[in-house]
């Protein structure tokens, strides 16, 4: 739980960094490629973690089939965590670029 915290603080920080940089430097360029393109990013990482989870999946499936005591239930867990994060993130960022239409 510390660790997810810690990763979240640091991605927060290197966010609000770039945005610093950005505004110091005197560049729009970071916030018109993230309004123009945000959801396509999105949908793009959506799509490559759901090719990894699948692939994930069927080894985790190949274990348990070949041993009967191995189960992955805590795996299969933040598999959809991850999932659906992914998807209230979509959604999110589909409300905000309608918002400041």
């Amino acid at each position: 739980m510390i660790n997810i915290i810690k990763n979240i603080c640091v991605a927060i920080v290197c966010g609000l960094l770039l945005v610093w940089f950005s505004n110091l430097v005197g560049s729009n360029f970071l916030s018109q490629f993230l309004e123009n393109n945000l959801i396509m990013l999105l949908i793009a990482l959506l799509a490559i973690n759901i090719t990894t989870m699948s692939v994930v999946m069927v080894k985790l499936r190949e274990i348990s089939d070949s041993n009967n005591k191995i189960r992955f239930p805590r795996t299969i867990k933040e598999m959809k965590i991850s999932f659906y994060e992914q998807i209230a993130s979509l959604f999110f960022s589909d409300s905000d670029l309608k918002q400041k239409v």
